[in-house]
């Protein structure tokens, strides 16, 4: 089975072809400073997450109010909460 790094591969050099130039993949972390900042011992992320199984699909209706994980369906994830890093 190929690893997804060969997958991400193959598939830009297709898109190479495609395009008909080479397509440049950017390589460094998306979390930068401009993206995360520190604040009272906290790490406050940019892309709000679920503190319980990490997923990225949130949801908050009108973006307004709560956030309720559509992976796990924890319910009332306040924005703090979901916006905070995991120190490990």
């Amino acid at each position: 089975m190929a690893t997804q790094n060969e997958i991400l591969e193959r598939a830009l050099r297709a898109i190479d072809v495609l395009v008909g130039r080479p397509i440049v993949v950017q390589k460094e972390s998306l979390t930068t400073p401009a993206l995360a900042t520190k604040t009272a011992n906290t790490n406050i992320s940019a892309f709000p997450h679920c503190p319980r199984c990490d997923s990225y699909a949130l949801y908050r209706r009108n973006n307004i109010g709560n956030y309720v994980c559509m992976s796990c369906e924890l319910q009332d994830i306040d924005e703090t909460d979901a916006r905070r890093l995991r120190l490990q």
